[in-house]
């Protein structure tokens, strides 16, 4: 058995209570053993004292009892000395001190129970509540304030507060303290540290406490920790500014009205776009930035909308720019509920002038390509092997002269084609209905009046989306073709004779052998040859070639050859007697049935006496945009073409003769053009383009230098020409700049999109933020407080945070609009951070939305916003496909692994209706799109960014159904 150690308090109560009792009793033989004619009874009253520390008020009461018990029992015992009316009188006495002192100690322990009750009351509060004096010293520290700042009780009594806690006011303490002192009250919140030495925000409240003559005794100070909540206000701020700024800084206009379409607030975007400051805006009217005959029209809307709260409306129009000029735009509005029940008018506005150009654009072309078939004579036309159906154009019921009344069917064609050729037809027409082949034929049509017409027909067979065989094709009326073609025969035949008597010559020879099989008889005047001589070999001919143009020469011909095309060169011949002259020679393949080059058929023409006469003015071309001139080796100008005249401001007499230093000053002379003047005297091309400045502003010019022989082979000057390249320059830099802007305007369209699911996406922290603030306060409210319930609490609205925070970085990652940077980055984390944008979307539309990412795969170079711009425009148009399927499950699966290539593979794959032969082709053509409201830029821009990246972009059909978008992006090289 364990034996039980008494406390110090236990011990200290045991001496006390044996300490009274002996008291009591050296007390009682004091007085009865005594002959002094005193009370000593009155020393119980030292007893009673004594009990008050002990006792309750019962037992107190008994301690009193016994005491006069004490005092009656020795007047008995003890005979008085004198009289014994002073015996009594002393007796009386001592039992009414004793009586008395009673009396005042059992009201101070009501008093002090009472007080403890409001102590221990204040100690069940979860405030930190703690009273001090004028002075500042602690005299009471409840529960709360032990928990809250982490001294017990004992720690905390007697010390300074202000030092204790080291508060940091936001004016000052003396401030505080003269606020207290004036009105009786002061708040604040402050900064206190803890006993960990950790600092926490708190909201603290003084109130002074006064005596029954009003004055200042103490202060009694309640404390509640606002940490939690101060974060969550900085957090709240922050978000909404955020979102401020995408609101301010979204591509889209936004108004929000009242019922009179008083402008009540407009976003920055907005106003610029129309060329208003936003106060120039909001206050007034609305619909002043509408036509005056569309106003009536707007404020009808606007009155639909007030009429039916929630329900979104939508309609295009024209508005005013303030400089008058006009844009289309797609409004949609909702009228909404805010605070006093009052309705107001959310408008967001698309401009569509691009569209609606693009439109009119097409309509156009559609009237073009009608204008384009009527003038080349080609119709077109549809024709469905299942049902027999045929569609004509309009060309083409003007080449079977048909009226447009009639229904073309096969009958009506068959009844046109010649009777020669319908049996031709009709055994290409069933041949190709059975194998479902692209056709091409020419044959005749015999029209009513007896005219017979030469027509070419091709075909492209292609399957409907039931799987049935159709052939759209063109039909061209080549009736003049084939009469040119009988007129060009009987030309030949006049062409040869005129070629006799020009004195063009010709030959022929085989590529496969290099034999020559024909030299005609001006062939050989031309070279010089004796006739009597024969055929020269094929290493004669090219000995004829001057040596400097042989290697020309010869690739010329080889590379026609190989690409079967015809050829023009001139040359240098070397006669026998060494005579230089210039011919011009033409050449030309023939081709065997199978289509391969065999023979190739030359002419020639002596054309040196035009070579020479032409040879400066061929150079010096007096109507050519750039400027030309002819520079001499003395750096002057020889002659100049009109282009100077412009540019320099100066009439050709005072160009020609100038010095060049002279024009263009002797710093650009000499340190640009003199070298490279020097280089092509030298006999070199010289050629270079920069940005030039002179007293007419700054030009990007391309300039060349060509050496010049006009009559022996030394270089006598050298032929400039200067090209202006700068509306080319600022054109390509605009185009860079507009091009960028695009990929970004897409990538903030596709955010745009995902409004509702981002919204969602940081809703859900935020939502988790409160919850867990409430649910840490009740941890914080009960008794005893569970700490830690309320930590893990707490820990997760930190988490909440920062998934709010995570959302809001990579919107702003993608919105922003920054340069392009190629950095090594892990493809997964690219493709978490966009499911992460889009799963919201994807389980509003029931779409499982899942992923299978390969481990450890190499990292690419790339940019990382780019690259996420990709995978968002595949997921939303996958997300979209899958939304629209009625039937079986919404599935969508990105997938990461390798390719063959060892490069990596991204692949999305989605459970939607697919994609026809026709939409795979096409799908990455810009403009094209399968989507009602789509702009056909998406994944034209995608692919540009693939390619861009050194990868590739493709889609296929999924298994059973939709659609798989792949891309391969290759490796990043090593680090060194």
């Amino acid at each position: 058995m364990t034996r039980q150690v008494p406390s110090s308090g236990n011990v200290r109560s045991f001496v006390l209570v044996l300490a009274a009792a002996a008291c009591a009793v050296g007390i009682f033989i004091a007085d009865t053993i005594t002959r002094l004619e005193i009370a000593v009874g009155m020393l119980y009253v030292a007893v009673v004292l004594m009990a008050a520390r002990l006792c309750q008020p019962r037992g107190l009461v008994l301690v009193s009892l016994g005491c006069t018990g004490l005092i009656v029992l020795s007047s008995v015992l003890s005979p008085p000395s004198g009289p014994e009316y002073t015996a009594l009188i002393n007796a009386s006495l001592s039992i009414l001190a004793i009586a008395v002192t009673t009396f005042f100690v059992l009201r101070n322990q009501s008093a002090e129970a009472h007080l403890r009750e409001q102590a221990d009351f204040l100690d069940l509060t979860h405030d930190a509540v703690f009273s001090r004096g004028l002075d500042g010293a602690i005299t009471y520290w409840n529960r709360g304030a032990e928990e809250l700042f982490g001294w017990n009780r004992t720690e905390a009594l007697g010390k300074l507060s202000h030092q204790l806690l080291k508060k940091h006011f936001s004016s000052s303490l003396e401030e505080a303290n003269a606020e207290l002192l004036r009105t009786g009250r002061w708040e604040e919140e402050l900064v206190c540290e803890k006993r960990d030495g950790t600092r926490i925000d708190v909201a603290s409240r003084w109130s002074l406490q006064r005596d029954k003559d009003g004055r200042p005794v103490a202060v009694l100070e309640t404390n509640n920790d606002v940490s939690e909540r101060k974060r969550a206000e900085v957090l709240l701020r922050e978000s909404e500014e955020q979102w401020r700024e995408v609101f301010e800084h979204n591509p889209v206009m936004y108004f929000m009205v009242d019922a009179t379409s008083t402008v009540l607030s407009v976003n920055a975007f907005g106003a610029a776009q129309l060329g208003y400051a936003v106060n120039e805006l909001v206050g007034h009217s609305m619909l002043k930035v509408f036509l005056e005959a569309d106003r009536e029209f707007i404020q009808r809307n606007v009155t639909v909308c007030l009429e039916k709260p929630g329900h979104p409306i939508g309609w295009e129009i024209r508005k005013l720019r303030k400089d008058g000029s006009a844009l289309w735009v797609r409004e949609n509005a909702k009228a909404v509920r805010r605070a006093e029940n009052k309705l107001i008018v959310l408008i967001a506005c698309e401009d569509i002038t691009e569209r609606k150009r693009a439109a009119d654009a097409l309509r156009q072309s559609e009237m073009y390509l009608a204008e384009a078939q009527r003038i080349s004579k080609t119709g077109s036309f549809g024709w469905s092997v299942d049902s027999g159906e045929i569609i004509w154009s309009e060309e083409t019921f003007r080449i079977f002269e048909c009226d447009r009344a009639m229904r073309p069917t096969l009958e009506l064609v068959r009844q046109r084609i010649h009777p020669e050729d319908r049996a031709l037809v009709q055994r290409l027409l069933d041949r190709v209905s059975h194998e479902g082949q692209d056709w091409d034929l020419e044959h005749r049509l015999l029209m009513p009046d007896g005219s017979v017409k030469n027509v070419h027909a091709a075909a492209h067979a292609v399957k409907n989306a039931s799987g049935k065989l159709e052939f759209f094709g063109a039909v061209t009326d080549v009736t003049a073709q084939k009469h040119a073609e009988v007129a060009l025969r009987r030309s030949e035949a006049y062409l040869a004779e005129a070629q006799r008597l020009s004195h063009t010559g010709s030959w022929a020879w085989n590529v496969a052998t290099r034999e020559v099989l024909h030299w005609s008889q001006e062939q050989y005047r031309i070279c010089g040859l004796d006739p009597d001589a024969g055929i020269p070999a094929w290493e004669d001919v090219q000995q004829y070639i001057h040596p400097e143009d042989r290697a020309r020469c010869l690739d010329s011909i080889d590379r026609a050859i190989r690409e079967k095309t015809d050829c023009e060169l001139d040359y240098r011949s070397v006669f026998p007697d060494g005579t230089v002259r210039y011919i011009h020679s033409a050449g030309h393949p023939l081709f065997s049935a199978s289509g391969d080059v065999v023979e190739f058929v030359q002419t020639g023409m002596d054309i040196t006496d035009r070579k020479r006469a032409e040879y400066l003015i061929a150079q010096v071309f007096e109507m050519s945009p750039d400027g030309i001139s002819i520079v001499g080796k003395d750096y002057r100008y020889r002659r100049v073409n009109p282009i100077y005249e412009k540019n320099w401001k100066l009439p050709a007499e005072r160009l020609v003769g100038m010095h060049l230093a002279d024009l263009l000053g002797m710093e650009v002379f000499e340190h640009d053009v003199k070298p490279r003047l020097d280089r092509c005297f030298a006999g070199e091309e010289v050629s270079y383009a920069e940005w030039f400045t002179n007293e007419f502003g700054r030009r990007f010019l391309a300039v060349s230098y060509s050496p010049l022989r006009p009559s022996s082979e030394e270089v006598e000057a050298a032929l400039a020409i200067t090209r202006d390249l700068t509306e080319h320059m600022l054109a390509a830099e605009a185009l860079q700049q507009a091009q960028a802007e695009l990929v970004r305007i897409t990538r903030v369209t596709a955010l745009g999109e995902l409004t509702a699911s981002i919204a969602h996406e940081v809703n859900q922290p935020i939502a988790a933020v409160v919850t867990n603030g409430a649910a840490g306060l009740r941890w914080l409210a009960a008794q005893p407080p569970d700490l830690v319930e309320a930590r893990q609490t707490f820990e997760r609205i930190i988490k909440a945070g920062n998934q709010a925070s995570d959302v809001i970085g990579r919107i702003r990652a993608l919105v922003k609009k920054a340069p392009v940077l190629k950095d090594r980055l892990d493809i997964n984390e690219a493709i978490l951070d966009v499911v992460a944008l889009t799963r919201s979307e994807g389980e509003k539309n029931r779409v499982s939305l899942e992923t299978q990412l390969a481990r450890d795969l190499p990292l690419i170079l790339g940019d990382r916003i780019q690259l996420q711009q990709v995978i968002l425009n595949l997921t939303i148009n996958a997300l979209e496909a899958v939304s629209g399927v009625s039937e079986g499950p919404r599935e969508l699966l990105i997938t990461s692994g390798k390719d063959a290539a060892k490069g990596v593979l991204v692949a999305v794959r989605d459970s939607g209706p697919g994609l026809d032969s026709v939409s795979l082709e096409r799908v990455f053509e810009a403009f094209y799109t399968t989507k009602p409201d789509g702009m056909g830029m998406g994944l034209a821009i995608s692919r540009s960014i693939i390619e861009a990246h050194g990868g590739r972009l493709w889609a296929t059909r999924n298994v059973p159904r939709g659609a798989v978008f792949q891309f391969t992006l290759p490796v990043a090289p090593a680090e060194n």
